[in-house]
């Protein structure tokens, strides 16, 4: 059974993209004597995957952006499981310099 639902659904959906075949994904194809749009993506270089037509403007912004909040999330995730290596940089942030942040030795010879 289909619950019912009313609206637009709560969450956007991330439509796979592929490159144009017909530029290349560039946007753009070569004519006689200068480069022309592509009529095909709409001088995007990306279509539908699915479907393999172009997307409207507005939808194709959507999506791009979904795609780099996506990436920046993964960015986040991998810069956070990271950690230093240590060496002399450490020194300067704190980690292991009791006098703190930029503290010297002085012992006052």
């Amino acid at each position: 059974m289909i619950p019912k639902r009313h609206g637009p659904g709560r969450r956007l959906e991330v439509i796979d993209l592929a490159a144009c075949p017909d530029c290349a994904g560039q946007g753009w194809t070569k004519g006689l004597f200068h480069d022309l749009q592509c009529n095909t993506c709409g001088a995007s270089g990306m279509v539908s995957k699915e479907t393999g037509e172009a997307l409207p403007a507005e939808v194709l912004v959507l999506q791009l952006r979904l795609r780099l909040n996506q990436r920046d999330r993964r960015l986040a995730q991998l810069e956070g499981t990271q950690q230093s290596k240590g060496g002399p940089h450490d020194d300067y942030r704190g980690k292991r310099n009791p006098a703190g942040i930029g503290g010297g030795n002085w012992t006052g010879d």
